[in-house]
């Protein structure tokens, strides 16, 4: 029924505002034009509500993306998030533009159990009537419902140059700092290194996912109930990632990186768990440090306690003047992991705690992923 109520609610928002949007594209509210895809919008929602999925099979074109996802991954994401998350709209920008390739686009925002999620729909006018056109973008913002915190969660994800989703892909987890967002790990300076160390060939193709943490929780499980972060990466996200995209789904061809706390929590996550795991990558991070609720947890402590040591491949960076003294924290840590007979990289660069210094690093900490992929 709320599934119901939701496809409902957007019939009737897209019946009220479309002819008034659509005179600003074609000058003619009731053109054959907007009729057209007036009735194909109508129907796509009518076959969602039943899920009809054959039916939208055939509205949908093969080469159709959303949020980066081919034609048959589309289709698994829709009975996914029908069958989960239900909504309503909460706002919309009102106006339906036509893009520079000749697609429409409505945006709208979705009130999905109490939080803002901003969304678009395309389409296109082809000579055999109206279809679904798929927003290409590489690099993006998803997201899926977590069980544990009962809402919506978000991550970003970057898909690599020439993605094809009948292929399947290693996936690079990242995690970012202490005061960063999921985006930060999409933006283009990095996205940007990522193309051009694919494009050249010194890194195998991949897909990076950045989730959503807890603001100076160095990605850790706190002693509550509500602080769960990392059950929430582990358990949920990783599994929808490898439902939804097309996943090699196995440690040997899954990797986790991270900038500054990331670092720690991507050390803490691979040495523990090395059957999801076969590489971690710091950037700066504290790997001495212990988290105040849960010490056992810290990389030096794992590497100091754990008999034995994981088969994981490490790699490490700091700054020669990093400001919170991450130099020293790697110190400490190289000094156990050579008093241990323990394998791991250790670069040292010039430079602080910034983002400048560690972009340096990205395309030598991304080659060394994609030798740990087996």
């Amino acid at each position: 029924m709320k599934i119901k109520k939701l496809l409902i609610t957007l019939i009737f928002l897209l019946a009220t505002i479309a002819p008034e949007a659509f005179s600003e594209t074609t000058g003619n509210d009731s053109s054959p034009t907007n009729i057209a895809i007036m009735d194909f919008l109508t129907e796509y929602l009518k076959n969602l509500e039943t899920k009809n999925w054959d039916a939208l099979a055939q509205q949908i074109p093969d080469d159709f993306y959303y949020r980066g996802l081919k034609k048959i991954y589309t289709l698994k994401k829709l009975r996914l998030i029908f069958s989960e998350v239900t909504g309503t709209i909460l706002s919309h920008k009102e106006s339906i533009h036509e893009n520079a390739d000749g697609t429409y686009v409505l945006k709208f925002m979705m009130d999905v159990n109490g939080n803002s999620i901003p969304d678009s729909l395309f389409f296109r006018i082809t000579t055999r009537g109206v279809q679904l056109a798929g927003n290409r973008c590489r690099a993006f913002g998803d997201i899926f419902f977590s069980k544990i915190l009962n809402r919506l969660q978000r991550f970003g994800v970057y898909l690599p140059p020439g993605y094809d989703s009948q292929k399947k892909y290693p996936v690079i987890i990242n995690l970012l700092g202490a005061s960063e967002a999921f985006s930060g790990w999409i933006r283009p300076e990095i996205t940007q290194i990522c193309d051009k160390e694919i494009r050249s060939w010194r890194v195998n193709e991949f897909i990076g996912i950045s989730p959503q943490g807890k603001r100076g929780g160095m990605w850790m499980n706190w002693n509550d109930t509500i602080h769960l972060t990392e059950d929430i990466i582990l358990k949920e996200l990783l599994p929808h990632i490898d439902a939804i995209y097309p996943t090699y789904a196995t440690a040997n061809k899954r990797a986790i990186q991270g900038i500054s706390n990331g670092g720690y929590g991507a050390f803490s996550y691979a040495i523990r768990h090395p059957e999801l795991f076969c590489a971690a990558i710091s950037y700066s991070g504290p790997l001495a440090a212990a988290h105040p609720l849960c010490p056992e947890l810290s990389p030096i402590y794992l590497a100091q306690s754990l008999y034995p040591f994981p088969a994981v491949d490490l790699f490490f960076t700091a700054g020669d003047q990093d400001e919170l003294g991450m130099d020293r924290q790697a110190d400490l840590f190289q000094s156990v992991l050579v008093k241990r007979h323990i394998p791991a990289t250790r670069m040292q660069f010039k430079g602080g705690h910034y983002h400048q210094e560690w972009l340096q690093h990205l395309p030598l900490g991304l080659k060394f992923i994609s030798q740990s992929f087996r």
